[in-house]
């Protein structure tokens, strides 16, 4: 098994807020959290798609910001 590189993933966005994939890496990351993101929606109803939708996206969000190459802070035009 290969080693994991440390280089970044995602890169702040240029105009607004949050990132943007950056590597093959971070598109994976985007994929797969969409993927298992419609599973969980389509399968579960009620308050058990609500706490998984929520779980995931949280997850993924923490993901991103940690393998962000900067700050996430808001950029104007």
């Amino acid at each position: 098994m290969g080693k994991i590189s440390n280089r970044a993933w995602f890169k702040p966005k240029t105009f607004g807020f949050g990132a943007s994939p950056a590597s093959w890496q971070g598109w994976l990351a985007t994929a797969i959290f969409v993927v298992v993101f419609i599973a969980a929606t389509l399968s579960l109803r009620g308050l058990g798609q609500w706490i998984a939708d929520g779980v995931l996206l949280a997850g993924f969000v923490a993901l991103v910001y940690a393998k962000t190459d900067g700050e996430w802070r808001w950029r104007g035009l």
